[in-house]
């Protein structure tokens, strides 16, 4: 009885309402961005990356050292003059 209700809505969509499956996917996609989008939106990004560095270090000054560190060893290996040979 299940499939005779299913294949009748089916039906249905497709022959009165012209719906495809392509249509469904396009809709299902495009929801499923706003939801994305409008969670994202709720999210304090910040927030979590500065409570799990605070779980992972004392303070925001040994994140602050540490990222400089980061920083200031890539730019000075992009500063670093090529060798002739090269």
């Amino acid at each position: 009885m299940s499939e005779n209700r299913y294949a009748m809505f089916r039906n249905f969509m497709a022959n009165e309402l012209q719906i495809t499956r392509e249509d469904i996917k396009q809709w299902t996609a495009e929801a499923v961005a706003a939801e994305v989008k409008r969670q994202m939106g709720q999210i304090d990004v910040q927030g979590i990356i500065m409570r799990n560095a605070k779980l992972s270090f004392d303070d925001q000054q040994a994140v602050r050292r540490i990222v400089a560190e980061l920083v200031a060893k890539d730019i000075v290996l992009t500063m670093q003059p090529r060798r002739a040979d090269a």
